[in-house]
C-alpha cells in the first residue's frame, strides 16, 4: 500500500498514523512534487536499460522545467544538460556515477522481467500488476541474517542510495575542511554532523 512506508517511518518517530491518513500524505506528496516520482521511474529505466546493453552510460538529467501538457492529463518535462547520474553495466557490476565523480556499485544485477507487484489501494482493494524489476546481489539490512542475498530494487530506492551517497561526499569534504583548520578539532562524526 502507498503510504504503509510512511507509516512505518512515524512509528519510529513516535508518531502514530493510520494508513489510510499515511496513503493520503503520499498521494499528496506524489501529486504536489510529481518531478520526484518521474525522476524515480528515470532512475530505474536508466539502471534496467544499461543492464539490458552492457558497456553504454545512460545519463539522467534532472527536470529543468515541468508543465501540464496541452493535451491534459500529464506533465511535458525539459531536462538539465548535466546528469543527475549515469548508469552502466560491465557484465559484474552495475555503475551508478554520481556527479561527485564516484560511482555507487551493484553487484551481479538481474532483471526480473515479470515480476509481481501487489499493493492494497486506500479504498482496500487489492491491486496486482506484473512488470520488470531490477534485483543485485547484496546484505539486506532488514534481514536477521547475514547471508547474501538477492535484493529487488526500485527507483525510489536507487534514489535514496544516490542521495546517500552524495550526502556522504558533501560530509567527507566538511571532514576535509575542518581537518586543515588548526582551530578546530574533530571529536567524531555520527551521520551528517561533525
Amino acid at each position: 500500500m502507498a503510504g504503509y512506508g510512511l507509516k512505518l517511518y512515524a512509528e519510529s518517530m513516535g508518531i502514530d498514523m493510520e494508513e489510510e491518513e499515511a496513503a493520503r500524505q503520499v498521494k499528496l506528496f506524489r501529486t504536489t512534487y510529481h518531478e520526484i516520482p518521474h525522476l524515480w521511474h528515470r532512475l530505474e529505466d536508466a539502471a534496467m536499460r544499461a543492464v539490458r546493453v552492457p558497456g553504454t552510460w545512460t545519463a539522467v538529467q534532472p527536470v529543468a522545467f515541468a508543465q501540464p501538457s496541452v493535451f491534459g492529463g500529464y506533465w511535458e518535462y525539459q531536462y538539465k544538460r548535466k546528469p543527475i547520474a549515469s548508469f552502466s553495466y560491465d557484465g559484474t557490476f552495475l555503475f551508478c556515477w554520481a556527479a561527485s565523480g564516484r560511482y555507487l556499485t551493484y553487484y551481479l544485477p538481474e532483471i526480473d522481467e515479470d515480476h509481481e507487484f501487489t499493493w492494497t489501494t486506500p479504498e482496500g482493494e487489492q491491486k496486482t500488476v506484473r512488470k520488470p524489476s531490477l534485483s543485485y546481489m547484496g546484505i539486506d539490512q532488514k534481514s536477521t541474517g547475514q547471508a547474501w542475498q538477492r535484493i529487488t530494487t526500485r527507483g525510489a530506492k536507487l534514489y535514496e542510495n544516490l542521495c546517500q551517497f552524495i550526502c556522504r561526499d558533501v560530509l567527507w569534504n566538511a571532514l576535509e575542511q575542518v581537518e586543515r583548520d588548526p582551530g578546530l578539532e574533530i571529536l567524531g562524526d555520527v551521520y551528517d554532523e561533525i
